[in-house]
């Protein structure tokens, strides 16, 4: 089963529209990863400055699974 699809407007640059379908689940699972998402991004950025330990470095590569499974719909 894939879900409950519904039709959303999107505005594209050429200031057209079209109707694509979204699934309300698969949109839970990224709002409710956001904070995740946000914090790995920071992580990513302290490391790509050269801000971050090696001990740093596992501890993003964990936070990056953890946000990855929570947006794709796992805890």
């Amino acid at each position: 089963e894939l879900g409950s699809y519904n039709l959303c407007v999107i505005p594209s640059l050429e200031n057209k529209f079209f109707l694509a379908p979204y699934n309300q689940e698969a949109n839970a699972s990224l709002i409710a990863s956001a904070p995740e998402l946000l914090e790995v991004v920071k992580l990513m950025d302290r490391w790509n400055r050269g801000l971050l330990g090696s001990q740093d470095e596992k501890v993003l590569s964990d936070k990056i699974k953890i946000a990855i499974a929570k947006a794709e719909g796992g805890n």
